[in-house]
């Protein structure tokens, strides 16, 4: 055992980045009066909150390993086994990836954050009800994140393992295998840049006189924190004009009563159509910040699209069985029968049948293009296909045993498949990669036209 990379640079920035805004907008929020220009600070941190965490879910589908959401430990049995597990003396660490602590924590906060940014805007657009929610969540966000550190720090003493140190080095102790090949420093870098732009463009479109917002691309207009002046200092009406008013006149006040809503909503027989544009300018938003990365990942020109198109496939399957794998321990004993049969049969005829595969032709291709003929360069690969091989041909023991070892079963498949996963992403990352750069779309459907003749 040693340390290997879990967790790629993107997660680990998304991770820290959300620390300090949503730590900073609490703060700013409860420490300077609505009526000061910086509480509308607040506001500015919360929406880049919102665009990381879109960002973020755009990488919890196609990043690397530990970074998807399909890796997530969510099962309950799972949680209260790891719970109960935090106060043994002889409990183990976390493994690899999120515990299921972890996981779930990182759902719900994820869902507060993007809460936090709705009733958020629509509290800027007027809506009093949205206000009061607002400071629901944000009082229930902070809660979450006191019991997170809480959790950790409980962690690091019963379990002795710094869950901390590995959240900025990306580092934990585990077997070389189960390591991811990258810490894909190029997408940290896009995610960089595509916070510090949004940014950028949020403060451009910041009036601090008028404590006015105007939202990047949909031009959406918000008034941050309580603009009413007081004595002789000038008012802004509902169409952002100023007219002068004093403290002890309050005909204008009525008369813009008569003619406005809550916080100068127009008040002319269309609230409810405004209202509903307002829930479409959010849904707009939501679009455009996850589009602002999608088109860069969903479309896959790269010559290799069909060896990743089948990996993608394999592993859709490989997330079907983990789930049964999973569902063992409460099932009945025939049943159990049935799943561990199930799975062996569809290792040993799909998993061995395409590591033959990929040794008769990717391979050679693979070390051709490497110049390492003589000494192969997928010589760990074939070596990896070995183990899976024989981890393979151990659970076909486990599932023949009278009468059958579920758990038994269930750690020694979580164990295959996790090898199976970390295996496929090494192919992805490194011998792929090497192939897209030296070949072309043509040549690459050669390979696959000829391998498919014999």
């Amino acid at each position: 055992m040693k340390q290997i990379l879990i967790w790629d640079l993107p997660v680990r920035l998304a991770h820290w980045l959300l620390a300090a805004l949503v730590l900073g907008a609490f703060a700013l929020a409860n420490l300077v009066s609505d009526e000061s220009v910086a509480f509308a600070w607040h506001a500015i941190a919360g929406l880049i909150a919102v665009f990381v965490i879109a960002l973020r879910l755009v990488w919890g589908l196609v990043g690397t390993r530990y970074a998807r959401f399909g890796d997530f430990s969510l099962r309950p049995t799972e949680l209260a086994r790891y719970l109960r597990g935090v106060f043994s003396r002889d409990a183990e660490g976390s493994g690899a990836g999120h515990n299921p602590a972890t996981s779930w924590f990182a759902i719900v906060i994820y869902a507060g954050i993007l809460g936090l940014g709705i009733t958020g805007f629509l509290t800027a657009r007027g809506n009093e009800s949205a206000e009061e929610i607002h400071e629901v969540l944000a009082w229930s966000v902070i809660g979450l994140v006191v019991m997170h550190v809480v959790g950790v720090l409980l962690h690091v003493v019963r379990k002795r393992e710094n869950l901390i140190a590995s959240m900025i080095t990306g580092r934990k102790i585990g077997a070389d295998l189960a390591g991811i090949p990258s810490a894909r420093v190029g997408t940290a870098g896009l995610l960089i840049g595509l916070v510090v732009a949004f940014g950028a463009l949020l403060l451009s479109g910041f009036d601090a006189g008028t404590r006015r917002l105007t939202l990047p691309i949909v031009g959406t207009t918000l008034t941050i924190g309580d603009t009413k002046d007081k004595g002789g200092i000038e008012h802004q009406d509902a169409t952002g004009k100023r007219r002068p008013g004093g403290g002890d006149d309050e005909s204008n006040d009525h008369e813009d009563e008569d003619r406005s809503g809550p916080r100068g909503l127009a008040n002319d027989g269309t609230g409810g159509l405004e209202m509903g544009l307002h829930n479409v300018e959010i849904f707009v938003m939501a679009v455009m910040m996850a589009g602002v990365v999608l088109p860069a990942v969903a479309a896959d020109d790269r010559p290799t699209a069909g060896f990743r198109a089948e990996h993608a496939e394999i592993k859709e399957h490989l997330r079907h069985l983990d789930g049964m794998v999973g569902a063992l321990d409460g099932a009945v004993v025939e049943e159990r029968q049935r799943t561990m049969t199930f799975v062996v049969k569809f290792l040993d005829e799909h998993i061995r049948s395409h590591a033959a595969w990929e040794e008769a032709h990717l391979y050679p291709v693979v070390d051709e293009r490497a110049g390492r003929q003589g000494q192969p360069f997928t010589a760990s690969m074939r070596y990896e296909h070995g183990i899976i091989g024989r981890a393979i041909d151990g659970l076909s023991t486990l599932a023949a045993a009278t009468p059958p070892d579920a758990k038994a079963f269930a750690r020694a498949a979580d164990r295959v498949l996790g090898i199976i996963g970390a295996h496929f992403e090494k192919e992805e990352e490194v011998f792929l990669p090497l192939l897209d750069r030296s070949m072309t779309r043509a040549e690459v459907e050669a390979v696959l036209k000829a391998s498919s003749a014999h």
